[in-house]
């Protein structure tokens, strides 16, 4: 039988556990944004400016996704 996620984390070294869980924590703010800008009717511009950002942040903002290059030290 597979390993649960509490015994791989176990065995995972502690600054790796650190930094998935930051990882984790910013794609979830990440998906938030995209689905309240698209709530509220906004483009990538508008909530951008009303931050006091560029749009690109947003975008980057935005993507969700896994970077492997978070765990490389």
């Amino acid at each position: 039988m597979g390993r649960t996620l509490e015994q791989l984390i176990a065995d995972e070294k502690p600054e790796v556990v650190s930094k998935a869980q930051a990882m984790a924590t910013d794609i979830l703010l990440n998906i938030h944004l995209a689905e309240l800008r698209e709530k509220a009717q906004k483009t990538q511009v508008e909530m951008a400016q009303a931050l006091g950002i560029k749009q690109p942040t947003i975008a980057v903002m935005e993507k969700s996704g896994p970077r492997p290059e978070a765990f490389h030290t």
